[in-house]
């Protein structure tokens, strides 16, 4: 959910926001409150973690002070495909797709 996506190797030691300016950028519908980074820490094991890269969070911090160490791989994932007070319908009926939900 970058704008060039692709692996990039960044020179010394970089933070998760030169990584997304290599990147072109964060499109506009990725969801910034699970941000993968998946770390392999040398002759131990693999390790996941999370950022929350959204606005109305500390995002401006995590992204200059989070350091990329070697080998890292960072994963934006796009927003759920499904709608919020939508409803699906599907399968045997006459007008399959989504509805608009209200509560009265």
């Amino acid at each position: 959910m970058v704008r060039r996506p692709a692996i990039y190797e960044l020179n010394g030691e970089g933070t998760v926001e030169d990584a997304l300016e290599l990147a072109g950028g964060i499109l506009p519908a990725a969801a910034l409150r699970h941000v993968e980074v998946q770390r392999l820490e040398a002759t131990k094991s693999a390790l996941c973690l999370s950022l929350d890269l959204s606005p109305d969070n500390s995002a401006p911090a995590q992204l200059t002070s989070f350091k990329i160490q070697d080998g890292d791989e960072i994963h934006i994932f796009p927003i759920a495909q499904y709608n919020q007070d939508t409803i699906y319908l599907q399968g045997h009926v006459q007008r399959p797709g989504r509805y608009s939900y209200t509560r009265k």
